[in-house]
């Protein structure tokens, strides 16, 4: 056994107090349980302390390249691009104002969906692709797409025009021959085009009296024929009344007229050289006169008046007379005039010319200012001019028409102020700056829209606004909606 292996008892110091051990160094042993402290206590926080949320991530935009910015990556035109669109739209917009003012008249005025329905829609459907063509930026496709619309609607508007001149002027001639069938398929062409044109449904009404026109017409030839010239020119009047366009009745009329007066005039020549053979003047006087008066230049009469010098002036005023008064059957107020002034110059205080030229001025008056209304349909919108109609048409009715000129003034004019009587209904479209005026209505101020009701006719619209050049235009309104627009729009530089 070795000395480090041998066991001995501790050695105890005198005084009875034992040597201490080499031990570790006491505060070396506490700053260790310090830290085994602190740890276990660190380790405990972070255990027991919530989980964190995981940061939300932002997606950052995309930092901009040189090709992002560019016009076309961004849809942006050019300003080429713009001014050729411009160009365009400007030259397509008034393309397709001349297609619509087409459509509206094909199918208001010419009746297109009867006859035309293939080429109207072959022409809408070259609108429409043009449309789109002009929308993706074809311009020049869909320019030419607009024009081939409108070249087929002028072609199918020529072609109605055509085709219904053509079947109303065979209508016409038809019926001038009294070809009834020929007529009647002419009338059912025409009325494809335009069904309720005024030419159109005078010819119907014509067409529909042609059996009662040919019934009068074979009674006249029968009277004609007989002798009885009296009878053949009533009818034939009659005749005239049932068709006044009928070709050849005025010539028939002048013809059995004038077989009439030489009829009539032989017999009364031959009873004044009776009656002056047998010295009975007042007799010769009346059969002398009354055969100048049928034939003023001839030669038997005047031989007979040079006979019966004393009746000279008498015979001349009848001759007067009775032309004056044919004048007045035929409505020729001019020629009636003439012919009473003649007579009044033999004999200025003859009463029935002073009388008769009294009524042929005043028939002559009357005629010519229903001429001039009837001619003039627009200007019933003035008041004061419709008030003149109302009174003239009064006047009118006030005498025995017949069936002649006056009575189809008076029918004329009638429809005239009934037509005007009806209101228009007027919507005018403004900018809000324009101040609009419109005659008979005076100043109507500065709007955008405006209906207001008035008569129609013809009316002068102007249109003022400071620094802009003035708006002046004339416009007829017919009875019912309509609508028209005043805007001053071009600047006075």
């Amino acid at each position: 056994m070795s000395d480090s292996d041998r066991i001995e008892p501790r050695k105890v110091a005198l005084g009875g107090i034992a040597e201490p051990r080499r031990t570790f160094d006491l505060k070396y042993v506490w700053m260790l349980a310090a830290v085994a402290v602190v740890s276990l206590l660190l380790v405990i926080v972070i255990l027991s302390a919530p989980e964190r949320p995981a940061p939300i991530k932002v997606n950052e935009p995309p930092k901009p390249t040189v090709e992002a910015s560019s016009p076309a990556r961004m849809n942006i035109p050019t300003p080429l691009e713009m001014e050729r669109k411009k160009r365009a739209l400007e030259e397509a917009n008034a393309i397709v104002k001349r297609f619509t003012e087409l459509e509206i008249e094909l199918e208001d005025s010419w009746n297109v969906a009867a006859w035309g329905e293939t080429g109207y829609s072959d022409a809408r459907e070259a609108a429409a692709q043009a449309e789109s063509a002009f929308a993706d930026g074809a311009y020049d496709e869909a320019l030419a797409g607009y024009s081939r619309g409108v070249q087929q609607l002028e072609g199918m508007l020529d072609q109605a025009r055509d085709e219904y001149q053509a079947a109303i002027g065979r209508a016409i001639e038809a019926l001038d021959r009294r070809d009834h069938r020929t007529a009647s398929e002419s009338i059912q062409a025409a009325s494809a085009y335009q069904p309720e044109s005024a030419l159109l449904e005078a010819s119907r009404k014509r067409l529909q009296r042609l059996d009662e026109l040919e019934a009068l017409l074979e009674r006249a030839g029968r009277a004609e024929a007989g002798g009885n010239l009296d009878g053949a020119i009533r009818l034939l009047l009659d005749a005239r009344g049932v068709d006044p366009d009928t070709q050849g009745i005025d010539t028939n009329l002048a013809r059995l007229r004038r077989m009439r007066a030489d009829a009539e005039f032989r017999t009364t020549l031959a009873r004044g050289y009776d009656a002056l053979d047998s010295e009975d003047f007042s007799t010769a006087e009346d059969a002398f006169t009354a055969a100048l008066g049928m034939k003023p230049n001839n030669p038997g009469a005047r031989q007979g008046l040079e006979q019966t010098r004393f009746t000279r002036v008498n015979l001349q005023i009848q001759a007067a007379l009775t032309e004056a008064q044919g004048f007045e059957d035929d409505e020729d107020w001019t020629s009636a005039i003439n012919a009473f002034e003649r007579a009044l110059e033999l004999d200025q205080n003859l009463s029935e010319g002073n009388a008769g030229l009294q009524r042929a001025r005043s028939r002559h008056a009357l005629d010519q200012a229903l001429a001039a209304m009837i001619a003039d349909a627009g200007q019933l919108a003035d008041g004061r001019k419709f008030a003149q109609a109302q009174n003239l048409l009064q006047s009118a009715q006030a005498l025995k028409a017949g069936d002649g000129r006056l009575q189809s003034q008076i029918v004329a004019l009638a429809n005239q102020i009934d037509n005007a009587s009806i209101p228009a209904v007027l919507t005018l479209i403004s900018d809000a700056e324009t101040d609009v005026r419109l005659q008979f209505h005076g100043y109507l101020g500065r709007f955008k829209t405006r209906t207001l009701q008035t008569r129609p006719g013809r009316y002068l619209v102007r249109g003022g606004r400071d620094g802009f050049r003035e708006v002046r235009f004339e416009v007829t309104l017919k009875p019912g909606p309509q609508s028209i627009q005043i805007i001053c729009s071009e600047p006075i530089h």
